[in-house]
């Protein structure tokens, strides 16, 4: 009879799920904020715009310019926080670059589910933003 003896083998864990799951709260927290501040922004200067559509328009591009620019942000504050050291300027590539190309895409849904187009431009915004931070590779 053959005895076998398992031993456990210790997992490697650098806590990057720890940092991934902060990196998203803190993503989509900053993002939030930062496009609804754009949106107050953009609402507030326009206001008085004697066609009555400068207020809306300027109101979704502050909303558009400020989601990448707040979940770049605040995927690489979470990164750094964490120990990681990512680079914001891709974060921020990252980001705007998966907004923009939502957009383009998103024309399918504007028409007929502008709520799908409205969520999965956010949901890529964050994970063009983490993608980017990570393109450096993110080192402890």
């Amino acid at each position: 009879m053959i005895e076998r003896t398992f031993h456990a083998v210790p997992a490697h864990n650098d806590g990057i799920g720890r940092v991934i799951l902060a990196q998203l709260g803190l993503g989509l927290g900053f993002g939030l904020s930062l496009a609804y501040l754009g949106l107050l922004i953009g609402r507030t200067y326009f206001a008085g715009d004697p066609s009555g559509f400068g207020d809306i328009v300027a109101s979704l591009t502050g909303l558009i310019v400020g989601y990448p620019l707040g979940t770049a942000v605040g995927t690489w504050l979470a990164g750094r926080l964490l120990g990681r050291r990512g680079s914001l300027a891709l974060a921020l590539v990252g980001g705007y670059s998966a907004v923009g190309a939502m957009l383009v895409a998103g024309q399918i849904f504007w028409r007929t589910e502008i709520v799908i187009g409205w969520v999965l431009m956010a949901l890529f915004g964050l994970i063009g933003a983490m993608a980017g931070y990570y393109l450096k590779g993110a080192k402890p």
